[in-house]
């Protein structure tokens, strides 16, 4: 039975001791790392007969920083103590977790990348272009979920693949060793955005309206409440509207709080007694350019109705008056 390391390396939270814990169960050892006062990790796992032994690096946010952490994990790796590194990056922020591999493409030995968290990526309408990404950067790059099980069967293949048939990242950032840290990062970052120029696109926003917005909005009932739109709107922003289906909806919406917000800030807000809103009307005041009394009589109630369902202060106390 043959024995190879495979290192997990990865910014913090990037889901390395997920991935490292799955992986080995309970067939850990803990230490220190030789002079050191981080914890060191080894564990291993079977697969086809041969053992893997698996070295969770320290979290880091890259390899060329003065910290115990990153001169602990840049010294293993250019010292060749792994036969493969398995680099972790959070999908999430892909723009942020790239870094890692920026720098470590620096070094030129085998990796595979693991685009973890793809759940959470999923749950922000992000999709990512995983074959696109592994084509520019010359390694396997695999999407993954380190909370699921059912994606371990497929790690486990990939890095014996990998460790069979070694690739390393093809390209690597145009840095200037003579040159200052600052303009390093910079070229990192310029290679960042071209290793993933087009390979993330986020989805549209999801509008939700409230009842009110829906019915003012919708093809039938919203040409009754048209007739309104004149106190929050100019001619030419009600003429326009009408011709915006199916976007009328949320552009509308989003124009009436631009609105509001632009009202309030031409204003001056004063203090109102505890009581009914038409109690609080009176001591609502507001002078206005084009003397729109009516968004702010509209505002106010929308205030007093949001403070009441939501048991916030009241707008004196808020505002400091």
């Amino acid at each position: 039975m043959t024995n190879t390391r495979i290192a997990l390396l990865g910014q913090p939270n990037s889901g390395k001791s997920t991935v490292y814990n799955a992986l080995t169960g309970s067939r850990q050892h803990v230490g220190n790392w030789p002079g050191k006062t981080v914890e060191r990790n080894d564990g291993y796992y079977t697969y086809n007969g041969t053992r893997y032994t698996v070295t969770d690096l320290p979290g880091s946010y890259g390899l060329s920083g003065n910290s115990d952490e990153e001169l602990i994990t840049a010294a293993f790796i250019k010292m060749r103590q792994s036969d493969l590194t398995c680099i972790l990056v959070d999908a999430s922020q892909l723009e942020r977790s790239m870094f890692m591999v920026a720098e470590f493409a620096l070094l030129q030995k085998p990796a595979v990348v693991l685009l973890n968290m793809m759940d959470v990526a999923k749950a922000q309408k992000k999709e990512i272009d995983a074959k696109l990404l592994s084509e520019r950067l010359g390694v396997p790059v695999l999407p993954f979920t380190a909370a699921e099980s059912r994606g371990y069967d497929g790690l486990r293949t990939l890095l014996a693949a990998e460790l069979s048939v070694p690739h390393t990242i093809r390209t690597a950032p145009a840095v200037d060793e003579k040159a200052d840290a600052m303009a390093q990062s910079e070229a990192k970052y310029r290679w960042v955005a071209e290793m993933l120029d087009g390979v993330t696109h986020t989805a549209a926003p999801d509008y939700r309206l409230s009842r009110f917005d829906r019915v003012a909005t919708s093809p039938v009932k919203g040409k009754f409440g048209l007739c309104a739109d004149p106190l929050l709107y100019g001619a030419d922003d009600v003429d326009r509207l009408q011709g915006l289906r199916p976007h009328a909806c949320a552009l509308r919406s989003a124009q009436r709080y631009d609105h509001g917000a632009a009202t309030l800030s031409q204003g001056s807000l004063e203090a109102y007694p505890e009581g009914s809103p038409s109690e609080g009307m009176g001591y609502f005041q507001t002078r206005l350019e084009h003397s729109h009394t009516r968004v702010a009589d509209l505002l106010y109630l929308l205030f007093q109705r949001k403070r009441r369902y939501s048991k916030q202060p009241p707008l004196s106390h808020r505002y400091g008056h």
